[in-house]
């Protein structure tokens, strides 16, 4: 599928066997054209590609930009520009386009700050009580409001999101600190020991106590993959970046 720039999206492929390809790169390679384009949906499923006849497009453009960033063959750094570039042109000559599209777009994008601005603050003041109520006021939404559209932006609930991240900050302590898990789970934004064991282990399907012993364990966590998989392609110059969900291939 195709994310449009500026959209909280999420992926999770838990227990699933597969590889996961994520492709991102500087959309000044397409200003030209992009600051024209107001597609009706932030994203394009596999679906709409199909229908487009654009999948065997959309192969070749990983299939490439992959080959030439581990060849790094004279030109490469423009042969992957020309096929993005070719990729989005014919994306935007088929996909349907909004009337509104100024208004709805700026909306859009505005709406998108303010939700990366709240998450950014989540994360910087987990250990503090960090409410739903609180969230929604500070969006200026009520809290049934707020949940909804958590929830799409999202793909999961509010509370369910603010303990995955609590919880990653934990495990990243209990793999690298020295502090006892009380202070941790204080730390984290958890009221009590008995609160923390319990998100703790619906979250990564073990204890705290089991991670600080097992070093080999690992937080399974939609939320943040591009933290989690560090092995990553870069075009020299570029802000284009392949990102391979090394985790993945090695389990197949």
């Amino acid at each position: 599928m195709v994310c449009d720039s500026g959209n909280i999206h999420y992926s999770d492929s838990y227990e699933e066997e597969n590889t996961l390809h994520f492709l991102l790169f500087d959309l000044g390679m397409v200003q030209s054209v992009y600051e024209e384009t107001r597609f009706l949906s932030s994203h394009v499923t596999k679906e709409q590609l199909s229908e487009y006849g654009l999948s065997e497009k959309l192969r070749e453009l990983f299939e490439t930009v992959e080959g030439e960033l581990g060849r790094q063959e004279k030109y490469y750094q423009d042969i992957v520009k020309a096929k993005i570039c070719e990729f989005w042109y014919l994306l935007i000559r088929r996909m349907p386009r909004s009337s509104d599209r100024t208004v709805r777009f700026n909306k859009r994008i505005e709406q998108m700050y303010d939700f990366q601005e709240l998450l950014s603050y989540m994360e910087a003041h987990l250990q503090e009580n960090i409410t739903l109520e609180s969230a929604a006021g500070q969006l200026g939404f009520s809290t049934s409001h707020f949940s909804r559209v958590f929830k799409k932006l999202t793909g999961i609930n509010f509370v369910q999101y603010l303990n995955m991240i609590r919880v990653e900050r934990a495990v990243e302590q209990l793999k690298n600190t020295n502090k006892k898990i009380t202070e941790i789970c204080l730390n984290c934004g958890f009221t009590n020991i008995r609160t923390f064991n319990r998100v703790f282990k619906e979250v990564t399907g073990h204890t705290p106590t089991q991670f600080a012993q097992n070093a080999e364990l690992e937080l399974y966590n939609p939320v943040s993959y591009l933290q989690k998989y560090t092995q990553k392609k870069y075009v020299e110059h570029d802000s284009m970046t392949l990102i391979r969900n090394v985790k993945a291939e090695a389990d197949r």
